[in-house]
């Protein structure tokens, strides 16, 4: 497949939704690209876009 990905945030009624499900204590922040490419190397997997660096 050639091109750019499309954008794949949720929608507001989403993340209000799963804020409301998941604790304050249960969220974190996003990894990055290093904190996601350390994840891969640590697990041995290549995430596909839109997680990977």
């Amino acid at each position: 497949m050639t091109g750019t990905a499309p954008d794949q945030r949720p929608d507001e009624a989403t993340l209000a939704f799963l804020r409301s499900v998941f604790a304050p204590e249960w969220r974190e922040p996003p990894l990055g690209r290093d904190g996601v490419s350390a994840w891969e190397s640590e697990h041995g997997v290549v995430l596909p876009e839109p997680y990977g660096p």
